[in-house]
């Protein structure tokens, strides 16, 4: 699924293969935010439209 990439917190390609993390119902962000974040998938890829996450 592609989500939005969140701008204070941006997934990048070097993220492909890890985690992401939740911001909102259609974000995801490359860390945890201290812990505030929970779990969205694994980065699969990311591109002008955003970030491909599989949903685990």
């Amino acid at each position: 699924f592609r989500f939005a990439n969140a701008a204070a917190d941006p997934v990048d390609l070097a993220d492909v293969n890890t985690d992401c993390f939740i911001v909102d119902d259609q974000t995801v962000a490359a860390t945890d935010g201290a812990g505030t974040r929970s779990v969205a998938g694994k980065v699969r890829d990311v591109d002008q439209l955003g970030v491909w996450v599989e949903i685990l």
